[in-house]
């Protein structure tokens, strides 16, 4: 069976480009969420599923078009929620003492979550967008592989 190569590229592309995009967001919410614990259910739902959705409404009938910007849409719907969590549960680990010192030395709220929670945080929240990352490829993977067999 030969490869696809314009697939995987725009599998590669579209994983890139939605993880990247969710890093804001996501990272938002994990600030949010750090050591307060979950007060809502996050559940990530399969691009496949989201793109149906997001794409059939406005194809005409019978015909299910995939654009990048759809595909990097529902991966993202699918990587926010991944990151706030594992992101939330990293900075949610670093130390208040830490935070709290550097409170007392004059930095702001801002400048706190920069300089001390983020870099002290940092390996937990790269593992956190690897994961992101390789969880919306494989989706994405699978989403293109439904969409050529539709054909």
């Amino acid at each position: 069976m030969p490869v696809d190569w314009f697939a995987l590229w725009l599998s590669l592309r579209v994983a890139a480009v939605a993880t990247l995009a969710s890093l804001p967001p996501g990272l938002w919410l994990a600030a949010r969420l750090a050591g307060r614990g979950p007060r809502w259910a996050v559940a990530a739902i399969p691009p496949t599923v989201l793109c149906y959705y997001l794409v059939a409404p406005a194809a005409p009938e019978g015909v299910l078009g995939l654009s990048e910007t759809t595909a990097v849409a529902a991966a993202m719907l699918e990587a926010i929620p991944l990151l706030a969590l594992l992101g939330g549960a990293a900075l949610g680990a670093v130390d208040p003492a830490c935070a709290r010192v550097a409170r007392s030395l004059g930095a702001s709220g801002w400048r706190v979550f920069w300089r001390v929670s983020l870099p002290l945080a940092l390996r937990p929240l790269l593992a956190a967008v690897a994961l992101a990352f390789a969880r919306v490829l494989a989706d994405i993977g699978l989403t293109l592989l439904v969409k050529q067999a539709a054909r």
